[in-house]
């Protein structure tokens, strides 16, 4: 047993920063086929991270019609995601890597 085996080590794992990646792209590529309402409140959302009342006053729209549209939005992007994923190519390597941890600091915000 040697010192490598005992300590956990913090440099980062090649699967994960190739899996991370990859994940990202395809998030990237499903998010430029939501229609543009729906892009467009989920970038306020997640990536400038706004709250419901600043999106809701920067689309002239109410503070619910933002939350529902994110919904929405989102049950769009999951549902590229999972079209986007299911090809054959994705479908060999999905039992070897998995796309992401369960646990992970992704920088999205919940609802």
């Amino acid at each position: 047993m040697t010192l490598a085996d005992i300590v956990p080590s913090e440099a980062p794992c090649p699967v994960r920063e190739a899996t991370s990646r990859e994940f990202t792209q395809l998030v990237t590529e499903c998010m430029g086929k939501l229609n543009v309402m729906h892009r467009e409140v989920l970038e306020l959302r997640n990536v400038r991270r706004q709250p419901y009342e600043q999106i809701a006053e920067t689309l002239g729209i109410t503070t619910g019609t933002v939350k529902s549209r994110i919904a929405r939005a989102r049950e769009s992007l999951l549902a590229l995601l999972l079209e986007a994923y299911d090809t054959p190519a994705r479908r060999s390597t999905a039992t070897e890597t998995p796309w992401f941890e369960t646990v992970r600091n992704s920088g999205w915000t919940s609802a």
